[in-house]
């Protein structure tokens, strides 16, 4: 699902995330992602609403803070999404380290908030150039 969306195919993403998070029993990690599947698919509304839903259960359970920024840097919502970029950069997600290549982050990816938090986590040498930039190559260790 997660290559699905980054390269375009939302209906793709979409019916891949809908089944995982079916065989998952409502997986938490399935329903964000479910979320930035839609928002890259137009549908805002559904994912606003699986946001609101995810909202709500963050207060018993850990919620991936970067899917969240996925979604809602594909909603429009920058400020957000760099509030959850920030968040899991001070809970030190593992997943951060690909901040500088992840690729449904590159509608951020020119904003001084977006540069300044890459700066704090490592090289520029591992880091995509631009929103049409590609990943080759494996990532270095930072």
């Amino acid at each position: 699902g997660l290559v699905c969306a980054q390269s375009g195919d939302a209906m793709e993403a979409i019916g891949a995330f809908r089944d995982a998070l079916r065989l998952s029993n409502n997986e938490s990690l399935y329903s964000v992602m479910l979320a930035y599947a839609l928002a890259v698919g137009g549908e805002d509304a559904e994912a606003r609403d699986i946001l609101a839903e995810l909202h709500v259960r963050e207060e018993r359970e850990f919620i991936w803070p970067m899917g969240l920024a996925f979604a809602y840097a594909h909603l429009g919502e920058e400020s957000k999404a760099l509030d959850y970029l920030e968040s899991a950069y001070e809970e030190r997600v593992g997943w951060m380290l690909m901040l500088g290549r992840e690729p449904a982050l590159d509608v951020l990816r020119e904003t001084p908030r977006f540069q300044a938090l890459l700066r704090k986590i490592g090289p520029a040498d591992n880091r995509r150039s631009g929103p049409s930039a590609r990943v080759s190559g494996e990532a270095k260790r930072v």
